[in-house]
């Protein structure tokens, strides 16, 4: 049994493959090892070629010499090959060879340093060195027994921790702060609906200028409807559906102001669709002219949606299970009034019509908080009630 130390692993860029083996040390110590690599040994004139499975470890031990380097004599044999000629000077340990090995690497040739405890040992990589060497306050012993196992009780015990669905995920530390701005900051108007002020961790006033970048993306996408008017329409209707039902509002600006963003907005259309034919999709992430976006300023709360793995799981706990779609979910929370001038759009009802300036009212698919906000909503609406 060989081992590699991980980051001359990752150095050598070695393939891994994934295994499971338990190595078992002095005083029955043991760690895990994952994974294996296969790798070649080779001397300096290419006479002995081996190879061998190595086990990827972290660390493999401490330097097996003092901290500090040792004067050491070999006398009259100086001439001879070492295979390391700086023995005496502490280097890292990033290999260590297994007994399956160990003896095929000797060479005949055996000399012991007169008036010393050395002892010269060839290889096929030129002689190695080793004895007793006076040592000062040092109180290490290194230990090289060692034997490996797979153990059938700890591969079950990973197994059962692997099936295990744990009830409460560990939150991030970006989480927690979005969830004490949402308890913090939001309201609740006479109807009940919420309002939520955005997590920026930044000064809107350093967002650059956007009013050209929508603008330009707006004149792209009237190209579009003079060539296909089913687009035009169906996107007309739902620029008035989002102003009828109070989503957002026109407002009468003389220039852009600082701390605004403009949202430049498209849409994805698919005919073939009945249910669905166009979405209009909100890119918060366009950059302004200071190489800033809505989304780059503001917290997302991280991930807190279960994983895939997760998901799968639940639907084995029940005979059956419900999906289904909720319907402007976003939209029914509302954003912060003195945080609406974020959400800036453009529109025009026709080609050469005058364009107006709107802004969105509610939470906006599309801002990098909006998953999070919903979810925190629901969860804060659970308990409430």
């Amino acid at each position: 049994m060989s081992f590699l130390k991980r980051d001359c692993v990752e150095m050598s860029g070695l393939k891994k493959e994934k295994t499971n083996i338990l190595v078992s040390g002095l005083n029955d110590s043991s760690i895990p090892i994952k994974s294996q690599v296969t790798a070649m040994i080779i001397n300096e004139n290419k006479s002995y070629v081996r190879s061998l499975n190595f086990l990827v470890v972290p660390k493999i031990t401490a330097g097996l010499t003092p901290s500090n380097k040792f004067d050491v004599s070999i006398g009259d044999f100086s001439n001879i090959k070492l295979a390391d000629e700086k023995f005496n000077v502490p280097e890292r340990v990033d290999m260590l060879l297994g007994v399956e090995v160990f003896y095929e690497l000797l060479r005949p040739g055996q000399i012991s340093v007169p008036n010393s405890n050395l002892l010269l040992q060839n290889t096929v990589f030129g002689f190695i060195v080793s004895g007793g060497i006076p040592r000062e306050n040092e109180n290490v012993i290194h230990c090289g027994f060692l034997k490996h196992e797979i153990n059938l009780d700890q591969t079950l015990k990973q197994f059962w921790e692997i099936e295990n669905v744990e009830s409460d995920k560990p939150k991030s530390r970006e989480s927690i702060l979005c969830e004490e701005h949402f308890q913090n900051n939001h309201s609740r108007d006479k109807s009940g609906r919420y309002i939520v002020k955005m997590p920026l961790k930044e000064n809107p006033d350093s967002l650059g200028k956007s009013r050209h970048i929508a603008l330009k993306k707006l004149d792209s996408l009237w190209n579009r409807f003079v060539k296909d008017p089913e687009l035009l329409t169906l996107y007309s209707n739902f620029m008035h559906e989002y102003l009828e039902l109070g989503h957002m509002y026109e407002i009468k600006e003389t220039e852009e102001m600082s701390g605004s963003y403009y949202i430049p907005h498209l849409g994805v259309f698919r005919p073939e669709s009945k249910s669905s034919p166009l979405r209009v999709v909100f890119n918060a992430s366009t950059l302004t002219s200071a190489g800033n976006s809505l989304n780059s300023i503001q917290y997302n709360g991280g991930v807190i949606q279960d994983d895939l793995f997760a998901i799968m799981v639940k639907f084995r706990k029940h005979a059956f299970a419900f999906t289904a779609d909720i319907k402007k979910m976003y939209r029914m929370i509302l954003v912060h009034p003195l945080q609406r001038q974020l959400q800036r759009i453009l529109w025009k009802d026709s080609y050469n019509g005058p364009m107006k300036t709107y802004e969105l009212a509610t939470v906006t698919y599309g801002t990098a908080s909006a998953p999070f906000y919903f979810l925190v909503y629901e969860v804060h609406k659970e308990k409430v009630l």
